[in-house]
């Protein structure tokens, strides 16, 4: 529905994003400190800490997407998020052996 409820669990939504990014922020400065700030592993950390708060900001457009549809969702069509999900997987994947392929050469 468009109510109040509605607005609550998305505000709370909202909420869990701002912590799970404020979170990952810390735990990867803290795993730079800790690890002489090397320079792959702050970069690996800071895409890992990018993939994850991008999906988790899908998750959330999605959800306010099915919380202010005005006919509820079709309990057997896909998941968005789990293809959104699946498909940047896959391009991350395909960059990854690209570049492979790229450096022996």
């Amino acid at each position: 529905g468009f109510g109040y409820a509605s607005r609550i669990k998305l505000y709370r939504l909202l909420v869990k994003q701002v912590l799970f990014v404020g979170s990952a922020e810390l735990v990867s400065d803290l795993a730079a400190t800790a690890l002489s700030a090397e320079l792959l592993g702050k970069f690996s950390g800071r895409a890992a800490q990018g993939l994850s708060a991008g999906i988790f900001t899908a998750r959330i457009g999605y959800k306010a997407m099915e919380l202010s549809r005005p006919l509820p969702r079709l309990e057997h069509k896909r998941s968005l998020l789990k293809e959104t999900a699946n498909s940047i997987a896959r391009k991350i994947a395909s960059r990854t052996s690209d570049k492979e392929t790229e450096n022996t050469k």
